[in-house]
């Protein structure tokens, strides 16, 4: 089964799986130790931390700072990856906790960041002092399960980036007319655009075809077996997460 927040086109009738807003206390309730007594807003609503889709898996919000923003003092408490879709210099201050944003230096596109929040909670701002907007997409991992026993995929176009101990990062490029291999999908894992391309991506008996642009992301829940092609015109670039 697969879900996604692409634009589809005719040929599949499918609805967009944006979750609505979330309805929990806007602050994060004390926690034992350096919690206490510090104001700031759970980072669901820090308003440029764009709620896009939540199951009991994992929660996906999408960044995107001006130049100049100043975000409010919000915590994170959910182990997270992060993507950035168009980078930026961005400064973070920490109040409570470390930061897996570099303080005041240039966060380049494509950058991966992995940051064990639920170990290390942390409260922060963040400030864009770069010249253009930040975009980056977060996936909060809500999930306990750590450590992989499948074999990592192969497959043309296809490269392993990074493992963590809740997430495996490929890096997928492809050249206009440039096709994967059938992947087995036996796995949760979600796919997000870095490029715009037109893809079709077929499994079974089904295929469809999506206008992908930079942030736009896709759902890959097992068992299945996937194959994409890029039927565009211009190169095709993307994250795969894995989850274990």
């Amino acid at each position: 089964m697969l879900s996604r927040n692409v634009s589809i086109y005719p040929l599949l009738a499918a609805a967009l799986l944006l979750a609505a807003g979330c309805q929990e206390d806007a602050s994060v309730g004390p926690a034992a130790g350096s919690f206490d007594e510090v104001g700031y807003v759970n980072v669901r609503h820090e308003p440029q931390h764009r709620h896009e889709f939540e199951n009991e898996a994992i929660r996906i919000y999408d960044v995107l700072l001006p130049p100049g923003y100043v975000t409010l003092h919000h915590a994170h408490t959910e182990d997270t990856i992060y993507l950035v879709v168009r980078g930026s210099t961005l400064r973070t201050k920490a109040l409570i906790g470390s930061s897996s944003l570099p303080i005041a230096l240039p966060v380049p596109s494509g950058t991966v960041l992995w940051s064990a929040h639920k170990a290390e909670p942390v409260v922060h701002e963040v400030t864009n002092e770069g010249d253009g907007a930040a975009r980056l997409v977060g996936v909060e991992l809500k999930y306990e399960q750590s450590g992989f026993t499948r074999p990592v995929l192969s497959s043309q176009g296809l490269q392993l980036d990074d493992t963590y101990a809740k997430v495996r990062v490929y890096d997928l490029t492809l050249e206009p007319g440039e096709s994967t291999a059938e992947l087995d999908i036996d796995f949760s894992g979600l796919m997000i655009a870095k490029t715009e391309a037109s893809v079709t991506i077929s499994g079974g008996q089904q295929s469809r075809t999506g206008s992908y642009e930079p942030a736009s992301w896709e759902l890959l829940e097992a068992p299945g077996k996937l194959m994409i092609t890029n039927v565009g015109i211009s190169t095709f670039n993307a994250m795969l997460y894995e989850y274990p």
